[in-house]
């Protein structure tokens, strides 16, 4: 249902981000059901709503009631929130998020790589392990929040889903060598 009199154009986001198939299913009057697919199995693309985030985007007038059914299919989600958002506000929360997770992973690898210079530099090996887990952690938070799926390997939803647990596992092993 639609409280809202100055919303029609909605976004349903769907999260956390790594959910492997989000399917939604919305009921239009005499056409039957229309589906919508997001998540993983799909590029972000390709996805109705370009995002990192499963979005699905659906219209109601002010006051309307409509039938819809989101299915979601995920290895290891326990919890799923469902928030509904205006186009534009998501797009200026999305936004905002991208500015501060761009700031942090361009941190973490501007230290990666003076770590990387000075162990070179130096020739210490304990200089070049820092650079190696700074990069390994960077690279795990970039592919926890969907970054990577999007840009780098948007085609290997399997490898989206277990690359954070193998990037933090680089990480440690790189802080014991």
């Amino acid at each position: 249902h639609n409280p809202h009199p100055n919303w029609q154009r909605m976004y349903l986001d769907v999260g956390p981000p790594r959910l492997v198939d989000v399917r939604f299913f919305e009921a239009i009057a005499d056409e039957g059901w229309h589906e919508t697919r997001s998540g993983l199995q799909v590029p972000s693309a390709q996805r109705d709503v370009p995002s990192r985030q499963p979005l699905l985007r659906t219209a109601l007038d002010p006051g309307e009631t409509r039938t819809v059914y989101v299915r979601i299919a995920s290895g290891n989600a326990i919890a799923v929130q469902a928030v509904a958002w205006t186009p534009r506000d998501f797009m200026a929360w999305e936004g905002r998020v991208d500015q501060v997770n761009m700031l942090q992973f361009g941190a973490i690898g501007l230290f990666a790589l003076y770590a990387l210079l000075i162990g070179l530099a130096a020739r210490e090996r304990v200089y070049f392990s820092f650079s190696l887990v700074l990069a390994a952690f960077g690279l795990y938070e970039a592919a926890l929040h969907q970054y990577t799926h999007a840009w780098l390997w948007p085609t290997l939803p399997d490898w989206s889903m277990r690359s954070p647990g193998v990037l933090v596992a680089l990480g440690a092993a790189a802080f014991l060598w």
